[in-house]
C-alpha cells in the first residue's frame, strides 16, 4: 500500500512508540481509507486525519461493526453504512482486536 499511494499514509507517534497508522488511496469510483489500525486514542486523529485529505470527494470506508467508536465517528463525518462484509476463514480463526481496527484494507486487500 505505501508502494501504491506513500503520500496517503500516516502514521501517529506518541513517547517514542507507534500508537497507529492510515492509508489512503484513489480507486476509480472513490477515495479508499483504509487500514487504519490504531489504540483507542490514536484512531479518531488519524480518522479524522484522512477525510480532512478527502475533503469534497467521494470516499469509501471499511469499518468493523464492533469498533462502534470509529462507526460513530465515521456517521458524524457524514458517512453512512452502503454495505457489510463478513469475514470468513478456513482453518485456525483468526483473533483480531476489533476495537484496533478503524478501517480494514478493503475487500481487494484482505
Amino acid at each position: 500500500l505505501f508502494r501504491e499511494s506513500p503520500q496517503g499514509v500516516r502514521l501517529l507517534r506518541r513517547d517514542g512508540r507507534v500508537e497507529g497508522y492510515v492509508s489512503l488511496r484513489r480507486g476509480v469510483n472513490a477515495t479508499q481509507i483504509g487500514p487504519c489500525i490504531a489504540t483507542p486514542a490514536a484512531g479518531e486523529p488519524l480518522l479524522c486525519d484522512a477525510l480532512s485529505l478527502c475533503a469534497g470527494l467521494p470516499v469509501f470506508i471499511d469499518i468493523p461493526c464492533d469498533n462502534a467508536p470509529a462507526v460513530e465517528l465515521a456517521e458524524r463525518c457524514g458517512l453512512r453504512a452502503q454495505r457489510q462484509f463478513m469475514r470468513m476463514c478456513r482453518g485456525e480463526p483468526v483473533h483480531d482486536q476489533p476495537a484496533s481496527i478503524f478501517a480494514s484494507s478493503g475487500p481487494e486487500k484482505g
